[in-house]
């Protein structure tokens, strides 16, 4: 808790270099069914600067419908927040029980959590 805390009450936050094509490397999946190669690759964009924002400011909120990556933004988060800063305890707060399950499940491999 003291590594977040930490992070959170700096003036500044840290200058983390971030590499766009590592970003969207990690959020690349399989692209669903029904959606075009047009339209994937705008929804990969606004997902990159989803985490781009979110690590720069420190602190943020993520919405969206169903369906629209938002536990895929978090999953890259937290594996950059690990890799280059160094947080063995990061906490993620959602609105609801059933978001909290959802992240909870998807995200149930990492130690940090």
């Amino acid at each position: 808790i003291e590594n977040t805390k930490n992070y959170l009450l700096r003036a500044e936050a840290p200058n983390i270099i971030l590499n766009t094509s590592e970003i969207k490397e990690k959020l690349s999946r399989e692209k669903p069914k029904g959606v075009n190669e047009e339209e994937y690759e705008k929804a990969l964009e606004i997902q990159v600067k989803a985490v781009i924002n979110l690590l720069k400011n420190r602190v943020g909120i993520l919405t969206g419908p169903a369906g629209t990556g938002k536990t895929t933004v978090i999953k890259t988060i937290v594996e950059l927040m690990m890799a280059k800063l160094g947080l063995n305890k990061i906490y993620i707060l959602t609105p609801t029980g059933k978001s909290a399950m959802v992240v909870n499940k998807k995200l149930n491999n990492f130690k940090a959590l």
